[in-house]
């Protein structure tokens, strides 16, 4: 974000412009992998690349398995995936009306987040080391090539 600019005025001179941030704070960004109290992630598949909207979830749930929509907690909204909190101890055939629902033309086929992410360690950086053909004097010299991630 550009928070300063260089701008010559009338003097011909460079004179720095304040554009600040105003009253305008950001909200930190909670990790998806904790929920709040007393509730449970799940995974629905429907996502921005569907075109859904917040108010498109709580809608579909809170009208298809009656329930009010204080009772939903935090939503997520991916590229091909949303996550929702529901309260804890969802019986199972609540959830298998909620897997036939549409939004936005998707079934949500929901089921329980896991967050594959967390669980994934770091690879480590490795560097080939190729074998070049001999050069004068019949030496041989390793040589260094690309890396992969």
């Amino acid at each position: 974000m550009i928070s300063a600019k260089s701008v010559r005025g009338k003097s011909g001179k460079y004179e720095r412009r304040d554009f600040g941030q105003g009253d305008r704070s950001r909200k930190p960004r909670i990790p998806v992998s904790r929920s709040e109290k007393g509730m449970t992630s799940y995974k629905i598949l429907v996502g921005s690349s569907h075109g859904v909207k917040p108010g498109n979830i709580v809608g579909a749930i809170a009208n298809e398995i009656d329930l009010d929509s204080k009772y939903i907690g935090r939503i997520e909204i991916f590229a091909n995936f949303s996550t929702v909190d529901l309260p804890e101890g969802m019986p199972q055939n609540v959830l298998n009306i909620l897997k036939r629902v549409v939004v936005s033309g998707q079934r949500l086929n929901i089921s329980k987040f896991k967050n594959e992410s967390s669980n994934k360690s770091r690879s480590k950086v490795r560097v080939k080391i190729k074998k070049s053909k001999s050069i004068s004097k019949g030496r041989k010299v390793k040589k260094r090539s690309s890396y992969k991630a």
